[in-house]
């Protein structure tokens, strides 16, 4: 019997949210925005959005909203009650907001050492269909 393939399964974890699921508001203190000011408040839902499905897509589960359950039949879902996991969503879309075009020239950008992969690294799941067959 062949094995399924790790990337198909994988991708079928990650919940396609049509709102995302961190506030604005949030992310706009992360932002240092004025929390009235609501000219980008569209784009940065897209932002918010584009940086969850990316953090979920990056540890293999799929996210829920804070406060909910996991579903009983998701045995590797992961709320957003988890500080860390927030924590990376809300760098990763500061980070796109911050540079919106994919060539930066004029200053000299690094990247912040330890940061996403170290706050999401410890969630990852590379294989969770391997779990099935041991």
């Amino acid at each position: 019997m062949a094995m399924p393939s790790p990337a198909r399964n994988r991708q079928a974890r990650v919940r396609e949210a049509a709102v995302p699921l961190l506030d604005v508001v949030l992310l706009k203190k992360q932002l240092r925005l004025d929390a009235d000011d609501t000219a980008e408040d569209e784009l940065l839902e897209v932002y918010l959005g584009a940086a969850e499905q990316a953090a979920a897509n990056y540890i293999g589960r799929q996210l829920y909203p804070a406060g909910e359950l996991v579903p009983e039949g998701d045995s590797y879902g992961l709320t957003l009650d988890n500080k860390a996991v927030v924590a990376a969503i809300l760098m990763h879309a500061a980070q796109m907001y911050e540079n919106r075009e994919t060539v930066v020239t004029g200053i000299t950008v690094s990247e912040v050492p330890m940061a996403y992969a170290h706050l999401l690294g410890p969630y990852r799941i590379l294989y969770p269909e391997l779990g099935a067959y041991s």
